[in-house]
């Protein structure tokens, strides 16, 4: 879920913005980037500014998670205390989640 997020959310897409920002280990970060990949959730492509990185882009089946996502963040802005999510968004979200998946879908389409 946290590499989803930050595809889908953070706007992530190679594998050393993934390392960095989760703090786990490269084999498991490699293990679920292929486990997202089999499953249909991600894709992998070469990234043209750079041939020897991938980018990893959801796929229709990924974006169908979006709802799901923002439905976690909305629970953990009510309980959690120390949540990470912009208060600006979480804000939005709450508002109008149905406005907030369309422009987040509407940001991916094209790379699925």
């Amino acid at each position: 879920m946290l590499i989803l997020r930050d595809i889908i959310f953070l706007g992530k897409k190679n594998y050393s913005e993934f390392a960095k920002s989760e703090g786990i280990a490269t084999n498991i970060l490699a293990d679920r980037l292929g486990t997202l990949i089999e499953s249909d959730i991600l894709t992998r492509k070469t990234d043209p500014d750079n041939k020897t990185k991938k980018i990893y882009s959801p796929t229709q089946k990924g974006l169908d998670l979006i709802p799901i996502l923002l439905e976690i963040m909305k629970w953990g802005g009510k309980y959690a205390e120390a949540t990470t999510v912009d208060q600006d968004f979480l804000s939005s979200v709450m508002k109008d989640r149905n406005h907030v998946e369309a422009k987040i879908r509407a940001l991916h389409q094209g790379n699925t």
